[in-house]
C-alpha cells in the first residue's frame, strides 16, 4: 500500500502580533506519533518534510506528485485560518486556501485542520509522552515492526473509501493555543497515544473535542465531516500494539 503524509503550517511570522509559536511543535509532535507503533510506523520517506510558511508555496507541486497516486493520504495543518462558507487555511499573509483543495487526492484520506474559523467582519505533558513512544521505534524487532505496519495498512484497506476532515473549531470560533501547543491537536494526539486498543479516528476526535470544549470554557467546538456520510467503518486513528 502506498501512503503519504503532509504536515503543513503557517505561523503568521510576518506579523509579530499574529505569530503562532505552537505551529511547528504541533507538526513535530504529529510526525512523532505517525512514526510510533500506535501511529502505524510510518517510514521517513512516507512523511514529507514539514512545510511551514514559505515552504507552503510547494503545495501545487505536491498535488501533482501525489493526487491519484497513493492509496492513503494523511494531511495535518496547524496555523491561521478563517471561515467564509467553508474553511480557509493560511498560506501567507495575503493568500488562503480552501480545504476542498485536498479533496479526492486518495481513495482514503484523513485531514486534520487546526485553524481559526472566525467569520470575517466588515512544551507539555503530551510532548513527553510522544517522545517516549517514538523511542520504541528503534528498539522493536524488524519482524514486529513489519507486522504492525501491515496491521495498520490492512485496517485502512478494510475500510470503505472515504474522506475525513477534522476541524479544530466551528464557524465563527477561534482555535485556541498556548505558546507550546494547540488545544485541538494536543488533545487529539493525547487520546491517540493513551488508548489501549484500536480506535478509529472519529472516536478519538470526539473524545478530544470534549476536552477542547472544557479547556476553552465552551468557546471552541471541534467537529468532523465525512464523505460519504454513511460509511460502515471509519479509518483507524491508532492501533493496538
Amino acid at each position: 500500500m502506498k501512503r503519504k503524509a503532509l504536515l503543513l503550517g503557517y505561523t503568521g511570522k510576518d506579523d509579530k502580533d499574529q505569530y503562532l509559536s505552537a505551529v511547528e511543535k504541533d507538526l513535530r509532535a504529529y510526525r512523532k506519533f505517525l512514526k510510533s507503533p500506535k501511529g502505524g510506523f510510518w517510514e521517513d520517506n512516507e512523511i514529507d518534510p514539514i512545510m511551514i510558511d514559505e515552504k507552503l508555496e510547494e503545495l501545487p507541486q505536491k498535488r501533482l506528485l501525489y493526487k491519484g497516486k497513493c492509496d492513503f493520504l494523511y494531511v495535518v495543518y496547524s496555523g491561521h485560518g478563517y471561515f467564509d462558507n467553508c474553511q480557509y487555511l493560511g498560506i501567507n499573509k495575503e493568500k488562503y486556501l480552501r480545504v476542498d483543495y485536498f479533496n479526492n487526492w486518495a481513495p482514503r484520506q484523513i485531514c486534520v485542520f487546526d485553524a481559526c474559523a472566525k467569520i470575517p467582519k466588515n512544551e507539555s505533558e503530551n510532548e513527553a509522552l510522544i517522545e517516549e513512544l517514538s523511542k520504541q521505534i528503534y528498539t522493536m524487532k524488524p519482524d514486529k515492526r513489519r507486522g504492525l505496519r501491515e496491521k495498520y495498512e490492512n485496517q485502512i484497506l478494510r475500510c470503505p473509501k472515504q474522506s475525513i476532515h477534522l476541524y479544530a473549531a466551528k464557524p465563527d470560533e477561534y482555535a485556541s493555543a498556548t505558546s507550546i501547543e494547540s488545544y485541538y491537536i494536543s488533545e487529539l494526539l493525547k487520546e491517540l497515544n493513551i488508548v489501549e486498543e484500536n480506535i478509529n479516528v472519529i472516536k478519538a476526535h470526539n473524545i478530544a473535542a470534549e476536552q477542547v470544549i472544557k479547556r476553552s470554557n465552551g468557546e471552541q467546538h471541534p467537529y468532523s465531516d465525512v464523505v460519504p456520510d454513511n460509511v460502515s467503518e471509519y479509518l483507524p486513528g491508532a492501533i493496538d500494539e
